[in-house]
């Protein structure tokens, strides 16, 4: 089921291992760049805990990932084919309407060098879904774009062809 600007984003919603996926477009890395750090930081909702959940965060294979579509099942964020690498995250508690440490994501490092190192990256032309699929255990949940709350893709990066750091955030 495919929720488009919810009220609300539950991470691991139950009674199912819930996927949510946040898309990026046009994110400014060149292609070959090192990828220094790379996290989601996210403003928790109100209520933002219960149990202790893990989630698995994964990227869409594609680098022209197209935009959520309600009802669509081409679109539809279980129906689209995910990367292989994958990191595993199990946050503290949350404090509605911030962001902390614990609605920080672990380092993506492994997912995003992969990818920019792919003959297709352009750093003008690149949309990419980032999957987060939580377990029974519990949730987390995020105060959406839409109703005024943050999810930043936090990425430092040095590109291939001046060795100097850059920092970009790009929301979604």
């Amino acid at each position: 089921d495919t929720r488009i600007a919810p009220a609300s984003l539950d991470l691991g919603e139950a009674p199912d291992a819930q996927s949510v996926g946040l898309r990026f477009v046009n994110i400014p890395i060149p292609k070959n760049a090192t990828i220094n750090t790379a996290y989601l930081e996210m403003e928790a909702g109100t209520n933002p805990n219960s149990g202790s959940p893990t989630f698995s965060i994964k990227l869409q294979d594609s680098l022209a990932a197209p935009a959520f579509i309600a009802g669509t099942a081409n679109f539809d964020i279980s129906s689209r084919t995910l990367r292989a690498e994958s990191v595993s995250w199990s946050p503290a508690s949350w404090t509605a309407g911030q962001i902390t440490a614990a609605s920080t994501t672990p380092s993506l490092i492994s997912l995003l060098q992969p990818v920019v190192n792919l003959a297709g990256w352009s750093s003008t032309s690149n949309t990419l879904v980032v999957v987060i699929t939580g377990t029974v255990a519990g949730t987390r949940v995020i105060q959406p774009v839409n109703s005024g709350g943050n999810i930043n893709l936090v990425i430092d990066f040095t590109p291939a062809s001046t060795g100097s750091p850059v920092l970009t955030q790009t929301h979604c």
